[in-house]
């Protein structure tokens, strides 16, 4: 990939180092224009980006298997759901990856009250203990046993760890060859546990502002990429914005600028696809309290500082 380093952009850095910001990356038109770490680029921690990168595995797994539709029950396609006779009868693959599916569940409103629990215990067994509140299918409710879920239809249908799976058909086809996953059973974590370099993470934006093609060739089918970047359920629009099939979405309409969807993690990771600008943006923050996120702090920077320069 070309590199040809935006001098504005890379002025403008500056104001985000009080904030222990490490990492901005910025390609646009498949070039590199800002390729800015305050040490050096790290194989760490992208926490909850991890789950819009799962959105494309699903993605790629629909289209190497026209048996699976997003909208089928998922205990179609998790042999330990049916053990639960009528449980998970009306949750679809939709309803997982648009955070409708009725679990109950209690995550950004109570302090990460239900991951906390999932992940110092068996993380599926976990997940299948929680209720399915029929009325709430179709609502917004964040929920990292949604991801989990996810990743268990994907190890059902290939047979190997859905990292594995991410490595043959999106990572090494993009040339990403640094990558860890926390795995349990051999499921990686639900909706965080991924570790890699924030440029690699800038370039998977690169392949979606592509349309899901890589040097001539498909990765991601282009309808995937409409669909998991339409809105699906209601988000949090006051927030972050609404949300897609495991992307937040904001619109012009909403931020007053202009149409993107993102990937978001925890700790300050961010991954900003701007079709309009064909650019891929990664900012990413030193691991620290969950209050540390500094979205508007970022979002002032995306719209004033980034934005108007490319």
């Amino acid at each position: 990939m070309e590199i040809k380093i935006n001098n504005k952009l890379s002025k403008d850095v500056e104001e985000l180092i009080k904030y222990n910001f490490n990492d901005i990356v910025v390609i646009q038109d498949n070039t590199i224009i800002l390729d800015w770490h305050k040490e050096k680029d790290k194989v760490n921690f992208i926490f909850s980006c991890q789950k819009s990168i799962l959105s494309l595995l699903i993605g790629i797994l629909l289209e190497n298997n026209k048996k699976i539709k997003l909208d089928d029950p998922i205990n179609n396609h998790i042999t330990l759901l049916k053990s639960f006779g009528q449980k998970y009868d009306k949750i679809t693959i939709r309803n997982l990856l648009s955070m409708t599916s009725g679990i109950e569940w209690s995550e950004m409103e109570k302090s990460n009250f239900d991951y906390n629990k999932m992940v110092k215990n068996n993380w599926l067994e976990y997940v299948t203990s929680k209720e399915v509140i029929s009325s709430k299918i179709g609502q917004f409710n964040y929920c990292d046993g949604n991801s989990l879920l996810l990743l268990a239809i994907i190890t059902e249908y290939s047979g190997i760890s859905s990292h594995e799976y991410g490595k043959q058909y999106l990572l090494k086809p993009l040339g990403i060859e640094k990558t860890k996953w926390t795995e349990q059973n051999g499921i990686p974590m639900g909706g965080t546990g991924l570790h890699m370099l924030s440029l690699d993470l800038a370039k998977i934006g690169n392949l979606i502002i592509n349309n899901g093609i890589h040097e001539n060739v498909k990765i991601i089918d282009p309808k995937w990429i409409k669909a998991m970047s339409s809105i699906q359920s209601n988000g949090y629009p006051e927030r972050f914005g609404n949300y897609g099939l495991h992307w937040w979405i904001s619109t012009k309409e909403l931020n007053k600028n202009i149409d993107m969807f993102f990937a978001l993690g925890a700790h300050g990771q961010y991954l900003f696809i701007i079709p309009e600008k064909k650019a891929s943006i990664c900012i990413r923050k030193k691991v620290g309290e969950m209050n540390e996120m500094f979205f508007p702090v970022i979002i002032e920077y995306l719209h004033k500082k980034i934005i108007p320069n490319i």
